[in-house]
């Protein structure tokens, strides 16, 4: 055994053969590396009997210049089993389905909202408390603002294709930047209380860009079904069924975008740096192999060998340069 490990470090010269193609690889990985611009979370649930649902995807750590996106598609809620006859809310095209979404909205509030915390387990807390208490309203700041249909004439039937376009309307514009500069404080709201324009097949859409130092902070979506009387009635149970395409960036100082939630956006840079760490790593450590298999002086010397002993390489050596070669190339893919 002690002859074939000797005799396999004394034969071929492998620290060149190998030196070539991971220096290709580590070059290529380079102009091929992917680039991630945002966060993105498809998350579909349904019939959902939870009056709370979240959190929604990761919490996500906003920086001022970051922009938030949700998409809704397919939203509806379903009467469930407590109900002797099972009604669907929302499905395409009838008015029986409008009317059932009307009857639903006579006992609940529908909406997503993005809201700052302390901390994830500021979060927990917050879960916990509505969880117990469902009179509770996380979005309970909006309601006054939020235009509810819950009255069977209201109907949409303006033909015009324009009036479909889902979005929110401000009679002042210096109650806009009101509202604008209060999302650290109120959060970022989007209403599902209008059934001709928010339910399926409609896709709302909301979008906010975190323009102040005030609004940076840890960010965590929900969905919430708020009573309108105190709490739903006993025996009601209520079922929401919805897809989210939802997405979430930062921009770095280079003004690039990052996906990266706040406290992780230094992490690229730290990989960069230990990738051109185990680089050079690399580099001396295979150009000393080669320089003592070839016969010539070795890079560093221990202080005790004498002048007529000489390193000798083995197997293990070689293994530690693919090793730093491996390092180098998937710390540096952690960077891209």
């Amino acid at each position: 055994m002690i002859s074939k490990f000797t005799s396999m470090s004394a034969g071929n010269n492998l620290a060149p053969s190998f030196i070539t193609p991971i220096a290709t690889l580590f070059l290529l990985s380079s102009l091929h590396a992917p680039i991630v611009e945002a966060t993105r979370h498809s998350w579909t649930t349904k019939h959902d009997a939870r009056h709370l649902i979240g959190p929604i995807g990761s919490p996500f750590g906003f920086l001022t210049g970051g922009v938030y996106n949700l998409t809704v598609y397919d939203f509806e809620l379903t009467l469930g089993k407590s109900h002797k006859k099972k009604k669907r809310v929302g499905d395409r095209g009838t008015d029986d389905d409008i009317s059932g979404g009307i009857e639903a909205l006579q006992h609940v509030e529908a909406g997503f909202l993005l809201k700052r915390f302390d901390s994830e387990s500021d979060f927990s807390k917050f879960y916990e408390t509505v969880m117990e208490k469902p009179s509770l309203c996380a979005f309970e700041s909006h309601r006054s603002k939020d235009f509810v249909s819950v009255d069977h004439a209201n109907r949409d039937d303006d033909l015009l294709e324009v009036d479909d376009t889902f979005e929110v309307e401000f009679d002042d514009e210096n109650q806009k930047d009101k509202e604008e500069k209060a999302v650290g404080i109120n959060g970022v709201y989007l209403s599902m209380n209008q059934p001709e324009k928010s339910w399926k097949p409609k896709s709302p859409s909301i979008t906010q860009a975190f323009s102040t130092p005030g609004d940076e902070g840890l960010y965590i979506l929900l969905f919430q079904l708020c009573p309108r009387q105190g709490e739903i009635p006993f025996g009601l149970e209520i079922r929401s069924s919805f897809e989210l395409d939802l997405v979430l960036k930062n921009y770095d100082s280079f003004g690039n975008a990052s996906y990266l939630t706040a406290g992780e956006m230094p992490l690229p840079g730290m990989y960069l740096y230990f990738s051109i760490s185990y680089a050079l790593c690399f580099v001396l450590w295979a150009t000393n192999i080669r320089n003592i298999r070839q016969g010539k002086e070795p890079i560093w010397v221990s202080k005790d060998a004498g002048p007529s002993s000489r390193p000798v390489v083995h197997a293990i050596h070689h293994l530690m340069t693919i090793l730093l070669g491996l390092k180098t190339v998937t710390v540096f893919f952690e960077a891209a």
